[in-house]
């Protein structure tokens, strides 16, 4: 299992940030709007494609067991991991209309130990997910549960590094890291349930799909070069994959509505 690094732990303590700073500055702005606004953050689970990204692995895997006298394990293989999401939308009618920003990370890993010494080769993938959404709501609209089903498009910036590292206890230690970069298109079908609990407050949980449109993983030393395969094909970090989330929900100018019904 992989382990939250400390980079994730940044990526999703900015990413919580955000939101308060948002959400803020909606309260502020919306006092005298009719407009309703909804703020969401949500602890976020996904699921990841990553075939390129597992085919090339098991290539780095076969090197790695190829060059030394010790067979070496996959001991990660880019599985599914949590994340964090934060959402803004806007009322219109029965619609919804604003963006999404969000923050995943998954990786590889091939290691061996003994007692004369250690060998890793990491792989570490981290996005950020950009977004622009829109709902239309299935329920009634003074319902305590409100149903949407949506649609949302938008980039995915992606970070890679491959490091890999071998020790000889007391001896010697080599190490190494690359790093590359890409950007990916996405498009997402969704669903949303939304439920009042007090307030301004609801309990949110989110369902979606994302499809990828895979880019090339730049080297972050030179744009023109990229990964490929032994076969020359492209390496590319494919994100698609189902996005499971429950959070909080916050609706600005409540009062503004609660006055005119």
């Amino acid at each position: 299992m992989i382990k939250l690094r400390i980079s994730e732990i940044r990526n999703i303590n900015y990413l919580f940030l955000f939101f308060i700073f948002t959400s803020s500055t909606l309260l502020l702005n919306t006092k005298t709007n009719a407009q309703q606004v909804h703020a969401t953050f949500s602890p976020m689970f996904g699921t990841y494609r990553m075939e390129s990204m597992k085919g090339f692995q098991a290539e780095l895997h076969e090197s790695v067991n190829a060059s030394y006298d010790f067979v070496a394990n996959e001991t990660d293989n880019f599985p599914a991991y949590f994340g964090a999401q934060i959402e803004v939308v806007f009322d219109l009618e029965e619609n919804q209309y604003g963006f999404h920003i969000g923050t995943y990370s998954t990786g590889g890993r091939i290691a061996y130990a003994d007692y004369s010494g250690e060998s890793t080769t990491e792989s570490k993938l981290r996005n950020i997910t950009l977004g622009g959404i829109a709902y239309h709501r299935l329920t009634t609209e003074n319902s305590r549960l409100a149903l949407y089903s949506g649609f949302s498009a938008g980039i995915v910036l992606t970070n890679y590094t491959l490091s890999a590292r071998l020790e000889l206890y007391d001896i010697s230690q080599e190490e190494s890291e690359l790093n590359f970069r890409s950007l990916n298109a996405f498009l997402s079908p969704s669903f949303k349930a939304e439920y009042k609990l007090f307030g301004p407050i609801c309990l949110t949980t989110q369902i979606r799909y994302e499809i990828n449109i895979t880019g090339k993983l730049l080297w972050t030393e030179n744009d023109d070069a990229y990964l490929l395969n032994n076969e020359g094909d492209e390496v590319k970090a494919d994100w698609s994959g189902l996005r499971v989330g429950l959070g909080v929900t916050f609706r600005f100018n409540e009062r503004n509505e609660d006055k005119s019904e």
